[in-house]
């Protein structure tokens, strides 16, 4: 299973055309939905309240969506995720919603699919799975 960063998981189900067609296809050939962290409900909901992301649909018809079981599992915060959020250093990235992201994939051993150069260098030194698109 894979987990999607927040920016790809709002790509993708809305269609938007910042994700390249090979990407889109990649996305939509899983043989399983793929997960989303719990935090990007929240950054979805901060980026929506700062008018800093607009959607195809009006918000709560999108989250509806965007949300429904056979085209994402949202996978909530563990103890298991606070343990690798404690183990992440400090000085490795400032966004809150990026840490639990990343927690969130180890924890529960998940390929990382994203774009943010950041997540990807932890990553590579983290022994992360990471498929960057």
């Amino acid at each position: 299973m894979v987990l999607l960063d927040t920016h790809i998981w709002i790509w993708w189900v809305s269609g938007s055309d910042q994700l390249k067609p090979a990407e889109r296809q990649i996305l939509d050939c899983l043989s399983e939905p793929p997960a989303i962290a719990a935090v990007s409900l929240w950054e979805l909901s901060l980026l929506f309240q700062l008018d800093r992301i607009s959607l195809n649909l009006p918000i709560f018809e999108w989250l509806d969506l965007a949300t429904r079981p056979s085209l994402v599992q949202i996978i909530d915060c563990s103890p298991e995720v606070a343990k690798e959020l404690i183990k992440l250093p400090t000085d490795m990235h400032r966004d809150p919603a990026d840490r639990m992201i990343l927690a969130t994939a180890k924890a529960n051993d998940l390929d990382l699919i994203t774009r943010d150069k950041i997540l990807d260098r932890f990553a590579k030194m983290d022994s992360l799975r990471i498929q960057n698109l």
